[in-house]
């Protein structure tokens, strides 16, 4: 094959490889902007932050949330909630958990920034922290006056006693913890609740072995509380694991350096 004929070679495959790479779809080639282009409309707001006004990075973190149209704006949003959380613990702390969590979609990461949100409205900062505190959905309603005016409900609906089930959770906190633990019920909370008007006198509800032993379970787990056996607690929890959290290292939790609070030429940086 002589040089003219290689040379014309080279060029089509050159022409044909320009031509697929432009007719695929927009989304799938790159931007031109670049990846800080989608944060430009906020340059200026960013730069002008300063860590003594945390609440203002609070401020803008919500107007990027509200508006957020891809990842980038989303991270930004994150941080800026992140930042205002650790700059201003005591007031922002708990909205900067609940903000960061409506924007995770990782489950158990959204478990983690609820739990820790419950702590800081207890009144928990980082001199009060308690490291290593192992967070359950359980951990603080099972075994207590509601735990037992459920068991008792549950008992008696066993026993076809309707309206003395529908009497115990009429007691505080206790429909609220049935729902809470809603997939223990064959059928469900509500349809738990619609049973209990039905059944008077003699009547009792058809349940199978299954079900009974479910209930009975359930009963156990709640009257045991932190003691109850493993089995119940597998049975409560569905084998979630513990979250570890600790109010006082924020830092860890959000993975975001609060001494990095200022915004320039497009990276966060120390005062």
């Amino acid at each position: 094959m002589n040089a003219g004929k290689l040379f014309l070679i080279m060029v089509c495959a050159a022409i044909m490889a320009l031509t697929a790479a432009w007719s695929e779809p927009a989304a799938t080639r790159p931007t031109v902007a670049g990846a800080s282009g989608s944060l430009q409309p906020w340059t200026a707001r960013l730069e002008a932050l300063k860590p003594a006004e945390p609440l203002a990075y609070f401020e803008l973190a919500e107007e990027v949330a509200d508006v957020a149209a891809d990842a980038q704006q989303r991270e930004l949003a994150r941080h800026l909630f992140a930042l205002a959380g650790m700059l201003d613990t005591k007031r922002l702390g708990r909205s900067a958990c609940l903000a960061i969590a409506d924007l995770e979609e990782n489950a158990v990461v959204k478990r983690r920034l609820l739990a820790l949100a419950s702590l800081l409205a207890s009144g928990l900062d980082a001199q009060q922290s308690h490291p290593g505190l192992a967070e359950s959905e359980s951990n603080d309603q099972l075994g207590g006056s509601a735990a037992l005016a459920v068991s008792q409900a549950l008992s008696r609906y066993r026993k076809g006693q309707g309206a003395q089930a529908l009497t115990e959770l009429r007691k505080p906190g206790a429909t609220e913890l049935l729902q809470k633990y809603d997939r223990m019920l064959p059928g469900g909370a509500n349809r738990f609740i619609e049973d209990c008007k039905l059944y008077h006198g003699q009547q009792k509800p058809t349940l199978s072995s299954g079900d009974i032993g479910r209930l009975l379970l359930f009963e156990s787990a709640l009257l045991g509380g932190a003691d109850r056996t493993w089995a119940s607690d597998l049975m409560i929890t569905s084998g979630e694991p513990l979250i570890e959290i600790d109010p006082g290292r924020l830092e860890e939790t959000f993975g975001v350096e609060a001494k990095r609070a200022i915004y320039r030429n497009g990276r966060w940086v120390e005062p």
